[in-house]
């Protein structure tokens, strides 16, 4: 499961002594994403809501890269003033920092998170030129072809590179990693047949499993 979080950046004294002139400005709610997929349409929902509660324009700002924490590191490094929000899958801000360079924020110092949206269940999928029907299928291909079946995600320490990491792990199979600056742009691929497989959010893939584009292993 993916979980979104809605988080901003601290200190919440800061807002907290500003209360009553916030928001002054329009809201900035960056996502470590690049438009569409599951995320994206989340944060749009959410724009959508927020803006005419507050009174402010609720402004998507999409900053990908970096499994995540690209956009997530840019929310926690703003003022805190509650002006910049963030939506994050749970692993930008537990797995991915402890995987890449480079990454200087700490969710717990950096960020306060506000609230807890959603979860999304993720499928695996393959392109049917692969000619599989089942994880059983997969892990027989990969195990006669090792590190020659690709698969695609959203970039090192993105839940699409976790969960098939954790699949080559349990079934002792190496596949070939093609990371992509976001999900949509891997998925994108997968739907073209560039690569072979991804695990992606169901709400996704659902529409292009109907319709035989994708199968759902």
């Amino acid at each position: 499961m993916k979980q979104f979080i809605v988080a901003m950046a601290c200190l919440l004294g800061a807002l907290a002594s500003n209360a009553s002139d916030f928001p002054n400005r329009p809201i900035s709610l960056i996502t470590p994403t690049a438009p569409g997929g599951a995320m994206d349409s989340v944060a749009r929902m959410l724009a959508d809501r927020l803006s005419p509660r507050l009174g402010q324009p609720v402004v998507i700002d999409y900053k990908p890269g970096a499994g995540g924490t690209l956009g997530t590191s840019l929310a926690a490094k703003a003022k805190p003033d509650g002006h910049t929000l963030v939506i994050v899958a749970d692993s930008y801000l537990t797995v991915a920092p402890r995987l890449l360079k480079g990454v200087t924020f700490n969710a717990q110092r950096d960020l306060a998170p506000v609230i807890e949206i959603g979860s999304s269940p993720m499928v695996l999928v393959a392109h049917p030129s692969l000619g599989v029907n089942s994880v059983s299928d997969l892990v027989k291909r990969a195990k006669a072809m090792p590190d020659r079946i690709t698969y695609a995600s959203g970039g090192a320490g993105s839940p699409h590179h976790l969960f098939m990491g954790t699949l080559e792990q349990w079934a002792d199979i190496r596949l070939s990693h093609g990371p992509y600056r976001g999900g949509p742009q891997a998925y994108a691929d997968v739907l073209a047949g560039h690569v072979s497989a991804m695990f992606i959010a169901m709400s996704t893939a659902e529409p292009h499993l109907r319709n035989g584009q994708l199968v759902p292993l």
